[in-house]
């Protein structure tokens, strides 16, 4: 009996020397892996993208990152998803902003989720697109777009993707009537479309038309200055349009609401040091990605900038 005493006053006596020490101490972060939601299918500019970073960012925490590719919905199935999983710090991911903006701004009517609710992480880089037709297309200038008899088709992966968006916002602004074909689950579906004729244009960046450069035919470049890829191309700023150089894949990493803050600054470290990163410098460099890090308050002030875009502009809510 005397030995079953001393046993649970030990155990009594340990959990109060556990209880004396700071919780930062009785738990390391991270110790298992990470999943990462990304929004999009794999093989995408997005997917690429998060994969490119990966190694640094598993040296950094120490850790191996699970890429889970949630795609649907124009990018907010993922985003939905990441927003209302456990706040425990083992579920991150690209949180598309762009969709749930489309909604909001352009629909007027309540997105699914609010996108201030997330816990940012950090910006790491942006994809300017370009807007391409067939390569050999009638179209020759985005002055002869405007131009055109009737609609102008557009490949797209659903309301609020990269490809609605960019026709609205170029058909808005240069007059020409935009007129849109769903059901493409990617983006690099969307712009063999136009390789194939099956559509007048689309918008793309290099990875998702890259492998059919000979079958379609870059007008504009849509960011702010002109691709090294394509120098020949003109940027749209070049045309009198620089805010589309706000349009384009923008990729910021979060957390669900109520993740905490040490974890997100431990987070934040990792993705800071990634995108210094000489190797995954030269993958940015090589797949003309823009690298823009940016902290909480940079990814909002940028979705608060797309929303002033949107509303200024006379948009085809009908879709």
């Amino acid at each position: 009996m005397k030995l079953v005493r001393r046993t649970v006053l030990a155990a009594s006596l340990g959990l109060g020397a556990l209880a004396a020490i700071p919780a930062a101490a009785q738990e390391d972060y991270p110790t298992k892996a990470i999943n990462v939601i990304v929004p999009f299918g794999a093989g995408g500019g997005f997917d690429q993208m998060v994969r490119a970073l990966q190694p640094v960012l598993e040296e950094k925490l120490g850790v191996p990152l699970a890429i889970r590719n949630t795609p649907g919905a124009g990018g907010r199935r993922g985003s939905i998803e990441l927003m209302r999983s456990d706040n425990d710090g083992y579920t991150i991911g690209l949180s598309y902003f762009v969709p749930f903006l489309t909604d909001e701004c352009v629909l007027s009517k309540e997105p699914a989720i609010d996108i201030h609710e997330f816990d940012v992480i950090y910006r790491t880089t942006h994809d300017s697109h370009f807007l391409i037709v067939k390569a050999d297309s009638d179209i020759e200038t985005l002055e002869g777009m405007a131009g055109s008899d009737g609609p102008v088709r557009f490949s797209t992966t659903g309301i609020g993707s990269s490809a609605w968006v960019g026709g609205n916002v170029l058909g808005s602004l240069t007059g020409f009537e935009p007129a849109f074909v769903g059901g493409y689950k990617t983006l690099g579906e969307a712009n063999l479309a136009v390789a194939r004729g099956d559509v007048d244009a689309s918008i793309g960046g290099i990875p998702h038309f890259g492998g059919m450069r000979d079958d379609v035919r870059p007008l504009v470049y849509l960011g702010g200055e002109r691709n090294p890829e394509y120098p020949d191309v003109p940027t749209a700023a070049e045309l009198g349009y620089p805010d589309t150089a706000l349009l384009g894949g923008i990729h910021i990493f979060s957390a669900p609401p109520g993740t905490d803050e040490a974890k997100l600054e431990t987070l934040r470290e990792a993705f800071r040091a990634a995108v210094e990163d000489d190797g995954f410098k030269e993958w940015a460099k090589a797949n003309t990605t823009q690298i823009t890090p940016g902290e909480p308050a940079d990814a909002y002030e940028q979705a608060d900038a797309i929303c002033s875009l949107y509303k200024g502009l006379d948009l085809d809510v009908e879709g």
